[in-house]
């Protein structure tokens, strides 16, 4: 039952995390003008935007789940969608895909997190239930 649970978690986390790299890249392109040459703000936002979303997640998890949840959950999300980002960026090509890129994408969401999730779960004094069961 667990392991489904996790499963369905960490399912949902990368599906919202993917959707909303796709709608940003969608509408950045659509609000700024393309300059003539490398535009690094756009990743940089980008970044931002996928920690953001981990750290508000990640504090609302640690008050609606346990941590044997919300920590396989975000590990298998943020690898999942590390291996995404890089495939999508070499366009499916094995050989362009770079370990470290993988790496830093999954810290860039995993880190903020569970530093939120942790940080809910203690501050909320919960031992080993959430403060919300669902029902």
């Amino acid at each position: 039952m667990i392991i489904a649970r996790i499963a369905v978690h960490a399912v949902i986390r990368t599906a919202v995390l993917a959707l909303a790299l796709v709608a940003y890249d969608w509408v950045y392109d659509l609000v700024v003008p393309p300059p003539p040459d490398a535009d690094i703000g756009k990743g940089l936002l980008a970044f931002l935007m996928l920690a953001g979303i981990g750290l508000l997640w990640g504090l609302l998890d640690g008050l609606l789940t346990t941590p044997a949840v919300w920590a396989v959950a975000w590990v298998a999300s943020s690898v999942a969608l590390g291996v995404g980002w890089e495939a999508w960026l070499a366009d499916g090509s094995a050989a362009r895909m770079e370990s470290g890129a993988v790496v830093f994408i999954a810290m860039l969401v995993l880190v903020p997190a569970i530093v939120g999730a942790c940080l809910t779960w203690a501050l909320a004094g919960r031992t080993r239930t959430a403060v919300l069961q669902p029902r």
